[in-house]
C-alpha cells in the first residue's frame, strides 16, 4: 500500500462517517418534525376554536 492509497482510504473513511452522521441527522429530524407537526396543528386548531366562540 502506498501512502496516497493510505490517505485516499482514510479520506473515504472519513467521509463516509460523515454522510452517515448527516443521514441520522435528516432523519431524526424527520422523526422531530413527524411528531411536532401534528401537536402544532392541534394547537392552532384548539386555539381557532376558542377565539371562533
Amino acid at each position: 500500500m502506498s501512502k496516497a492509497h493510505i490517505l485516499r482510504k482514510n479520506y473515504y473513511q472519513s467521509v463516509n462517517t460523515q454522510s452517515i452522521k448527516l443521514n441520522w441527522v435528516h432523519s431524526n429530524i424527520l422523526d422531530i418534525l413527524i411528531m411536532v407537526i401534528p401537536v402544532k396543528a392541534g394547537a392552532w386548531e384548539s386555539l381557532g376554536h376558542q377565539q371562533q366562540h
